[in-house]
């Protein structure tokens, strides 16, 4: 009884002398959407046949690979090679290897025991005068073998070792989010430069189409040529109207609000009373 109070004791202040505080995973963000005001439903349809509107599902599982949704097959070779030929994303994936070989080193070097073995192999020979046996008769060479093993373990009592682990554990999770997130951005980047070079494509095939300036302004001299034409060949045809046309005689008809002293009868209309 009196030796396990004293291992009690000890244990106990070993306990409590442990390196660090126990890490606790803080919880996650209860907002549900990053944007300032609501998401709407869907874009607005900008399509000539009314089936451009695309619709916002949120929650709905995305692929890993999401750009094969689209599917287009250029697109994916497209990606395909800014994946693994991009500098950034080289280095972001060398980043995460080197954290996953030091996670596999510290663990394996403080979790487990350290075995260090030797074996060696020699040729002796023994001179028995050298002993003081003078009279021995001189022995042949021998082959002399030696093997040694040496097993360590260092005992982790404050648990410094283990947060030495979870730092590195902490480390390569870090990189993994990271070369997730620049496969990510890299991936979104070379759609919208495809999308982009897709519109400006169209916007140039459609000015193809469109008559250039100089045939715009050749059109528009043979139309106002035509114009001239018509013009000039309805005026020389306005004198054979005026004498081919019947002489109708004017009538002024009086209103109610002319004054009867203004009221004139036309002089072609005047004739003499009989006498």
């Amino acid at each position: 009884m009196r030796l396990e109070l004293p291992v009690i004791a000890c244990s106990a202040a070993l306990a409590g002398c442990a390196a660090g505080p126990g890490f606790q995973r803080p919880a996650a963000p209860s907002a549900d959407h990053y944007t300032a005001g609501t998401q709407p439903k869907a874009t607005a349809d900008t399509t000539a046949g009314g089936t451009g509107a695309q619709r916002f599902v949120s929650g709905a599982p995305l692929p890993a690979r999401w750009w094969e949704s689209f599917h287009c097959a250029a697109l994916d070779a497209l990606v395909a090679e800014a994946l693994a030929h991009s500098p950034t994303a080289l280095a972001a994936r060398a980043r995460l290897r080197e954290a996953q070989a030091d996670l596999s080193a510290q663990t394996g070097g403080t979790l487990y025991p350290q075995v260090d073995a030797q074996l060696g192999a020699t040729r002796e020979r023994i001179d028995p005068a050298a002993f003081g046996f003078t009279t021995l008769p001189q022995p042949p060479p021998f082959d002399l073998f030696n093997a040694q093993v040496n097993v360590s373990y260092t005992l982790d009592i404050l648990g410094a070792n283990r947060r030495l682990i979870e730092g590195e554990r902490a480390q390569a999770e870090y990189q993994a989010y990271e070369t997730q997130a620049t496969q990510l951005m890299l991936a979104a980047n070379v759609v919208a430069a495809a999308s982009c070079a897709t519109r400006a494509r169209s916007s140039r095939r459609r000015a193809g189409n469109s008559p250039s300036p100089r045939s715009a302004i050749a059109m528009a001299e043979s139309r106002w040529k035509t114009s001239r034409r018509s013009a000039v060949s309805s005026s020389s045809c306005a004198p054979r109207c005026r004498r081919s046309r019947p002489h109708v005689a004017p009538s002024i008809t009086s209103s109610p609000s002319t004054p009867a002293s203004r009221r004139r009868t036309p002089r072609s209309r005047l004739s003499r009373s009989p006498t």
